[in-house]
């Protein structure tokens, strides 16, 4: 097998069912320090270059985007695939002729899919692109969050370490930029929590940054590692995802925690 498609979906169980938790809002996470590590439940194989995971709970499916030429590609070589909630796959490319497609979002009907400097909107119920969404300066989209009004926010890893940058993109209109700064420190992931924004940055001991819907910072450190049950942010990880559960938040640290 090439090891383009030795690339693997897990989902772990922390002793609440949080599978279930991250994709249908179950109850929150356990905090218990003491609870036994996390344990696969699930693994599906197959892909080529995964980059990030949804569920459609309307399609009762798991979407994954796939990235095979690398997170940088202008080849429109990526794709997405579409699995069963038991992990079977039901179509390897089920929706094709994107990029480097990443972090994802379900609103509505449609999947919202960050790709280098643009979103594509797909139609879950048919499976193809409606329409694609330039970010004017935007150069790597990497992760998206719903905003209580619908809109989506959107960040950049930018092209280095000064040009990170978070955008939004109302329910009706145009995208505008939030706010670039070095700040940022190479944002890769972000979430909505109460109005206001949480975003992971990739950099070494940087922890989760915390901004309003307007993109001013009110903490560079809003969720210290010693904050997450079982979890510890070491200096040389970086936080790679976040997931909010109703009054939990879950935090994926590189490759360890």
């Amino acid at each position: 097998m090439k090891a383009a498609f030795t690339a693997a979906l897990c989902l772990f169980s922390f002793g609440t069912g949080a599978a279930a938790a991250l994709m249908a809002g179950a109850p929150p996470l356990s905090t218990d320090v003491t609870a036994p590590a996390a344990a696969p439940i699930m693994r599906a194989q197959g892909f080529s270059g995964p980059m990030g995971v949804a569920y459609d709970p309307v399609g009762d499916a798991f979407l994954v985007a796939n990235a095979p030429k690398g997170g940088f590609s202008k080849t429109r070589s990526g794709f997405i695939s579409q699995l069963d909630s038991n992990g079977r796959l039901r179509k390897l490319h089920w929706v094709k002729g994107m990029n480097a497609p990443k972090g994802m979002r379900v609103r509505d009907g449609r999947l919202y899919v960050a790709d280098l400097a643009q979103i594509h909107i797909v139609n879950l119920a048919k499976g193809r692109i409606e329409r694609s969404i330039q970010l004017p300066g935007a150069y790597n989209i990497t992760d998206l969050a719903i905003g209580a009004d619908g809109g989506i926010y959107a960040v950049d890893a930018g092209r280095d370490l000064m040009t990170g940058a978070l955008y939004y993109l109302p329910v009706e209109g145009d995208p505008k930029l939030v706010t670039r700064s070095d700040r940022l420190l190479r944002p890769n992931s972000i979430e909505v929590v109460n109005g206001q924004l949480l975003v992971g940055s990739v950099l070494g001991g940087s922890g989760l940054l915390r901004l309003d819907g307007e993109g001013r910072f009110i903490d560079v450190q809003a969720y210290p590692a010693e904050r997450f049950a079982r979890t510890e942010v070491r200096s040389a990880d970086g936080i790679s995802g976040i997931a909010y559960v109703r009054d939990t938040i879950v935090a994926v640290a590189n490759k360890e925690t």
